[in-house]
């Protein structure tokens, strides 16, 4: 049982609590907002992971409406 319970236990340190570089990596282009907008919405339906927490889950999904947001800002029509 203990051995379950450390490998349990270090199974969850592991775990990659940093959003996707990809997310943080997107560029601002505007030529494919919609195409770029399209895929973190698609982001946003990823449901929460089994050993993710809410609080993880919930500032992950505020750096992709942050990032929507950013896109459709600066690529406005004028």
């Amino acid at each position: 049982i203990l051995l379950l319970s450390v490998l349990v236990l270090a199974g969850c340190s592991t775990y990659d609590r940093v959003p996707p570089a990809s997310i943080a990596a997107m560029p601002t282009d505007c030529a494919n907002r919609v195409a770029i907008i399209n895929w973190y919405n698609s982001q946003l339906a990823v449901p929460r992971q089994p050993f993710q927490s809410e609080v993880e889950y919930e500032q992950y999904r505020a750096q992709v409406r942050y990032r929507i947001w950013h896109l459709r800002y600066h690529c406005q029509p004028v």
